[in-house]
């Protein structure tokens, strides 16, 4: 189960991270997920100490300003 947008699940001892986000309209999306798959493996694994191996982003909402 999603827990605010968020869930994590272990597989042979690494870290798989689902997330999922809200982008606005107009935006880069694969910089955005680029750059959010970047520091949350980098952030979880250092606060951990297990190797994350796959951080998964899903697009729920985008936003119309």
């Amino acid at each position: 189960t999603w827990d605010k947008g968020v869930r994590f699940r272990k597989s042979n001892g690494q870290l798989v991270i689902d997330l999922q986000s809200s982008v606005t309209y107009g935006r880069n999306i694969s910089a955005i997920v680029k750059s959010i798959n970047k520091n949350v493996t980098y952030s979880v694994g250092a606060a951990s100490g297990l190797r994350v191996a796959k951080v998964n982003v899903y697009i729920a909402d985008m936003k119309v300003q």
